[in-house]
């Protein structure tokens, strides 16, 4: 294992923003994390786990430790079948869009619905992230993890995970690194499972073009006063999931659609939870936008946004 100097961490991000990291190492085997162990201790170093850097933001000075990117990205394998079902272990560095891919390969269904989510497996699991009614949780089985502290590898249940919405036991744990997971899915149809994956993407485009520099929603969809809701509801004729308006409906409504922030920083014009990197923001540009999206939301509406985005300080 290499550990490298002053990488450049905003070609690691999807919004290309963000300043050195004073160490960076890139994690391809169990006893990588092991030798990343031993060089943070060594140096008394902080650490910070990258997955696939789409939901992250470092800030303009970059971060004052060891950044470890997950590349444990050899293996995705079926394990068992039965009763119409297959497990499949993957390495939590697998890029989700290649996972869902080999799934419709082998004609396993169940994770269309997350067909253009960016970023790795591991990060899908430690955000559960979700889209059109299916969330990465769903499907999950167990997730092998490699704790920092005690350098011990062990399997989590699903059950042990505090699953919620955008949220998992591993942001509460900053000291677990996931090595992969493993998920259980119905046999299908690849013809039928392709076709869909297709459409949800297509889907995608029309609420917010991809391939930009964004990290996707940057708020969570928040839960909203009876008012709110029915607001929402009479609008778009649709229903409030479990109490919880979109976040980009909010900013819509606050007027801030498509607005051009700074000359190089702005909001989605389909959907206004994306804040778009047009070319050289920085980070401080881009919480200057959040504290202004997060003020006029408040005052509107009385709703207290929370980013969705880590927002990584420093040191």
């Amino acid at each position: 294992m290499q550990i490298k100097e002053n990488v450049n961490l905003a070609e690691f991000t999807t919004f290309k923003i963000g300043g050195p990291a004073s160490f960076f190492a890139e994690m391809k085997s169990e006893e990588d994390l092991k030798e990343a162990l031993s060089f943070a201790k060594k140096n008394n170093l902080k650490y910070f786990f990258l997955s696939g850097g789409s939901n992250v933001l470092f800030s303009d000075e970059g971060f004052d430790g060891l950044v470890i990117l997950n590349k444990i990205n050899k293996k995705i394998e079926s394990r068992k079948k039965w009763l119409g079902k297959t497990r499949v272990r993957v390495d939590g560095g697998v890029s989700l869009k290649h996972f869902l891919e080999f799934l419709a390969m082998s004609e396993l269904s169940g994770f269309e619905n997350l067909y253009g989510i960016p970023g790795s497996v591991s990060g899908a699991v430690r955000g559960n992230a979700g889209a059109f009614g299916v969330e990465t949780k769903d499907n999950l089985v167990s997730v092998r993890v490699f704790d920092f502290k005690s350098a011990k590898l062990f399997d989590l249940k699903k059950r042990d995970l505090k699953f919620g919405y955008r949220h998992s036991i591993f942001k509460e744990s900053p000291d677990w690194f996931i090595v992969s997971a493993e998920f259980v899915f119905n046999n299908g149809q690849n013809r039928e499972i392709l076709s869909k994956m297709q459409n949800i993407l297509a889907e995608r485009e029309k609420r917010q073009l991809q391939n930009i520099k964004s990290a996707g929603s940057f708020f969570k969809n928040p839960v909203a006063p009876k008012w709110v809701q029915e607001e929402f509801e009479k609008e778009k004729g649709v229903p409030a999931r479990a109490s919880r308006v979109p976040a980009g409906w909010l900013i819509e409504k606050v007027g801030l659609k498509g607005a051009l922030i700074k000359s190089n920083l702005k909001l989605g014009e389909n959907s206004a939870n994306y804040i778009i990197n047009l070319g050289g923001a920085r980070a401080s540009d881009l919480l200057e936008a959040r504290d202004l999206i997060k003020e006029k939301v408040k005052k509107q509406f009385n709703i207290d946004l929370e980013e969705e985005v880590q927002i990584v300080p420093p040191a």
